[in-house]
């Protein structure tokens, strides 16, 4: 997938979040999921 650069909510890492769907999204670093409602 696409790593894109939008912090993740649960661990704040911008290098390991993967863009997976329309709005969703996988942060490999803690490896949770979390969709685009989450990052506002």
């Amino acid at each position: 997938m696409v790593v894109v650069d939008i912090p993740c909510p649960v661990c704040a890492r911008t290098d390991a979040v993967e863009k997976r769907g329309l709005n969703a999204y996988y942060c490999r670093a803690c490896e949770r999921a979390f969709d685009a409602d989450a990052i506002r």
